[in-house]
């Protein structure tokens, strides 16, 4: 007996001692096609929560505090939407264990594969959050403004260290900005909170790092962002005015 004989041999006994019973070829296509539709559901999923991410971290502030150095660490961390990066773990996750369960996968390298449906992930995400669908969700429903399970509560972002508002008065070492919870708040902005990203003036909108001190927000850093912020009124036609000469 040679030994193409003998490991047909040893599969039928194996067969026969295991009472397996073999599946039809329909079978294994609705397998296929329904994995090809949960990974395709999975991937919107993820690509989803990566927008949200993304604009989470504009609509907090804290993608633009970045730049304060280790002031800002602890801000960040607070305010970060961890819930949507542990969603978006576990929907790259099930999509990789799914692409396993191909067969064309194990005669490419799984890593490539993998590599790739990330980044093709991360493009429509980017994609999703470029179309400025999550801003004019913002924009146009005020409850979801001020409490959002999706963005998060605005009115939390300010006590844990990141303000962001569109200033209406400016004073010698402070101003007063229009917050998205449509109240005005002053806060203090020390010299050194301008030193490294310049002045601002009535009507921009500032993001800062700063700490409440007995009721009182201490700008740490201050950092000019473009007019039309996610939560915010239109801008007001008030006078533009120079921090600088204020001062």
């Amino acid at each position: 007996m040679n030994e193409s004989d003998q490991l047909r041999h040893k599969v039928l006994n194996y067969i026969k001692e295991n009472s397996l019973h073999p599946k039809p070829r329909w079978h294994f296509m609705v397998m296929v096609v329904l994995t090809i539709i949960s990974v395709f559901c999975l991937a919107i999923v993820a690509s989803i929560c990566i927008s949200i991410i993304i604009f989470s971290l504009r609509f907090s502030g804290a993608w633009y505090v970045a730049g304060f150095g280790s002031n800002s660490l602890l801000p960040l961390i607070m305010v970060f939407p961890w819930v949507w990066l542990l969603a978006t773990a576990a929907t790259i996750l099930g999509i990789d264990y799914l692409m396993r369960r191909f067969r064309f996968v194990y005669r490419k390298n799984i890593l490539f594969v993998s590599g790739l449906v990330s980044v093709v992930i991360l493009g429509i995400g980017l994609g999703l959050e470029r179309s400025r669908v999550h801003d004019k969700m913002v924009q146009g429903n005020k409850r979801m403004r001020h409490m959002s399970p999706l963005y998060g509560d605005v009115d939390a972002f300010p006590k844990q260290g990141i303000l962001v508002g569109r200033v209406v008065e400016i004073g010698s070492d402070t101003a007063v900005l229009e917050t998205r919870s449509d109240k005005e708040l002053t806060i203090e902005i020390p010299p050194h909170a301008l030193a490294q990203f310049g002045t601002f003036s009535i009507g921009d909108v500032i993001v800062t790092v700063g700490r409440w001190e007995g009721g009182t927000y201490s700008a740490i850093g201050v950092r000019k962002t473009f007019t039309n912020f996610p939560g915010l009124n239109p801008r007001s036609g008030r006078q533009k005015v120079d921090f600088i000469k204020e001062k």
